[in-house]
């Protein structure tokens, strides 16, 4: 099997999500995160890092592990570790419309500054310069919050917080990705004093992001090459799920796709670490949010959302953000997350499949990331003999169809 033991092996075995941690750890004078429109962002190195580096850099990626949560709360084989899981949205209708599926993380952030339990948000937003790419984005009020609701559908490296947060010492939340989350949990280990900063961790359902030229493709296309003119890009959001639109500097605003359509297209270019991804649902996050996808219909309603509370922390801010009137939920059980989450976003079928695609390519001597404390073996025993069977075959067909026995570089 060929072995990661740098953080060019991680690259070059296409095991990097980009979460930007590695900059963080060996500081921007040894790595910077750079975009590669076809892959997405990623670490480049200024200099040849010694060992000493190397291993710091591979200690702090989820592209190697994502850790075991250390709350000791037993892990659903399908949708990890619940204390408490509801059903809602936003109380405030602005929120809960220009959010993408109910505004509960915009909502949940804001109660958090507004009642002090934090200083600042640390998220991700529209690139002003860029604006079909993703920037880091600080808030500290629920003005700037809302103004970068809503989903992004491209590559962000929210890791690359972590110095900045690290040496003002202010109190944050945090919202990333769940593979961000699992990057924060890895840094805490080796940088204690992140957790006194970070009191609160947000997520969302995720199927992996896309490369950055595919949003560019669809924008282009559109605007014939005159991107100068290009002043937003939202992928989804201003209703449920929304759609993929544009505003022209003109002030002229356009919808390009349902979705629907957008996600169609968007994500064919996911990268293999995403594909092989068993933690779509933020295990690691204090709450985590999805659409309520088995309760939507063409009806005009503003959005819903599952929320999970994966800690008693999380818990007790979502009931108490519940009763500050930020947030109308209600709550529900295992089942209605699986119902949510099932045939239609495919984040629960995959979980069940991972078990099995990363023992092939083990196998077959291919890198995988290492996803502890995931009873992924429990998951992959819900599918019957013929789905295994056709996900085995199907994932050797891949690996010759797409050269993922052989590193990219």
């Amino acid at each position: 099997m060929r072995n990661c033991n740098t953080l060019l092996d991680v690259i070059n075995n296409r095991l990097c999500i980009g979460c930007g941690a590695c900059t963080h750890i060996l500081g921007s004078d040894v790595a910077i995160m750079i975009d590669y429109p076809e892959e997405g962002l990623r670490p480049a190195l200024l200099r040849d890092l010694t060992p000493e580096e190397n291993k710091k850099s591979l200690k702090v990626c989820p592209g190697i592990c994502v850790p075991a949560q250390v709350n000791k709360i037993s892990v659903d084989p399908l949708v990890g570790p619940v204390v408490k899981a509801w059903i809602g949205h936003a109380a405030n209708q602005d929120v809960r419309r220009i959010g993408s599926s109910g505004g509960i993380i915009t909502a949940i952030s804001t109660y958090c500054l507004e009642n002090d339990l934090i200083d600042y948000v640390a998220h991700t937003g529209m690139d002003a310069a860029e604006p079909w790419k993703n920037c880091n984005v600080i808030s500290q009020s629920s003005v700037e919050i809302l103004q970068k609701a809503g989903s992004r559908y491209a590559p962000s490296s929210p890791c690359e917080h972590f110095s900045v947060i690290r040496e003002n010492k202010k109190k944050y939340v945090f919202v990333g990705k769940p593979c961000d989350v699992a990057a924060l949990a890895l840094t805490i280990k080796q940088q204690p004093e992140l957790l006194e900063c970070i009191p609160l961790v947000l997520s969302f359902f995720c199927a992996g992001v896309p490369a950055t030229k595919s949003a560019f493709d669809l924008v282009n296309d559109f605007m014939d090459g005159r991107m100068e003119n290009l002043q937003e890009v939202h992928y989804r959001g201003n209703g449920w799920p929304g759609e993929f639109r544009i505003k022209t500097k003109d002030l002229q605003n356009y919808n390009l796709y349902s979705y629907a359509e957008s996600w169609h297209i968007l994500q064919a270019s996911r990268g293999l670490r995403c594909r092989l991804c068993a933690d779509g649902m933020g295990d690691l996050a204090d709450i985590a949010c999805g659409d309520a996808w088995h309760l939507y219909k063409h009806d005009g309603n503003l959005g819903l959302s599952i929320v999970v509370a994966r800690t008693k922390k999380g818990c007790s801010i979502v009931e108490d953000a519940i009763k500050d009137g930020y947030l109308v939920l209600r709550e529900i059980k295992k089942d209605e997350i699986l119902r949510s989450q099932g045939t239609d976003s495919g984040i629960i079928n995959r979980r069940c499949a991972i078990w099995g695609r990363l023992f092939v390519l083990k196998l077959l001597g291919i890198p995988v990331t290492r996803f502890k404390g995931v009873p992924l073996r429990k998951a992959w025993k819900q599918l019957d003999l013929r789905t295994r069977l056709r996900i085995i075959i199907g994932t050797v067909v891949r690996v010759i169809k797409y050269g993922w026995n052989k590193p990219s570089h």
